[in-house]
C-alpha cells in the first residue's frame, strides 16, 4: 500500500516535532545540522557506554546468555564427557544413589499404609482429637498444680519433723542433763 500524501505530512511533521524536542530549537529559526545531530546522539551514546562499562552489575547481566547455556538441563547431555568420566561420575555417587534407593524402596513399602483408609479418614477426626487435646492440656494444668501443692506438703512436713528433732534433742538434752545432777546428788549424799 502507498501511502497517502496526508499520512506522509503527518509524519513528516511528527519528525520536525521530535527533532525540535531533540534539539531545542525554535522552529522560526532554521533547523540545525544534520552532523551536529549525529554528533550530539554519538555523545550521549558514548557516555552511556562508559556509565555501563563501570558497573560491574550491568557487564554480569551481558553474560547471562552464557549463564543460561550452562544452566541448561541439557548441556550436561551434551558436554563432552568421555565414557570414563561419566563412569567416575556415577561411581563417585554410588553411595548417594544407593540411599536415594533405599529410601524410594522404603516409600514404596509403606505406600500401602498411606493409602489405607485409616489414614484417609484422619481428617474426620480432626475435632475428635481437638476435643482431647484440650482435656489433656487441662489434665497437664491439674497434675501441675497437684505437684506443685505436693511439694509444698512434703516441705511443710520436713519442716514438721526437723522441728520435732531438734525438740527431742532439746529435751533428750535436758533431761540427760537432769539425770547428771541426780546421779550427783544422790552420790554426794552418799
Amino acid at each position: 500500500d502507498r501511502a497517502t500524501p496526508e499520512v506522509l505530512k503527518m509524519l513528516e511533521e511528527r519528525i520536525e516535532a521530535l527533532e525540535r524536542r531533540l534539539t531545542d530549537c525554535d522552529p522560526t529559526k532554521e533547523p540545525p545540522n544534520k552532523s551536529n545531530i549525529t554528533e550530539v546522539l554519538l555523545n550521549v551514546n558514548s557516555k552511556i557506554q562508559a556509565a555501563v562499562a563501570s558497573r560491574e552489575k550491568l557487564s554480569v547481566l551481558k553474560k547471562t546468555d552464557e549463564l543460561d547455556k550452562y544452566l541448561d538441563a541439557e548441556f550436561q547431555d551434551r558436554a563432552d564427557l568421555t565414557e570414563g568420566a561419566k563412569l567416575q561420575l556415577i561411581l563417585a555417587e554410588e553411595d548417594r544413589i544407593r540411599q536415594i534407593i533405599a529410601a524410594f524402596q522404603k516409600m514404596e513399602d509403606l505406600k500401602p499404609v498411606l493409602d489405607s483408609t485409616h489414614i484417609k479418614d484422619a481428617p474426620t477426626h480432626i475435632g475428635k482429637v481437638s476435643a482431647l487435646a484440650a482435656i489433656q492440656l487441662e489434665q497437664q494444668e491439674q497434675a501441675d498444680e497437684q505437684t506443685r501443692k505436693l511439694h509444698h506438703l512434703l516441705a511443710t512436713y520436713n519442716d514438721l519433723v526437723n522441728t520435732i528433732s531438734k525438740q527431742f534433742l532439746l529435751w533428750d538434752s535436758i533431761l540427760t542433763s537432769k539425770l547428771e545432777q541426780q546421779n550427783t546428788k544422790t552420790t554426794s549424799s552418799e
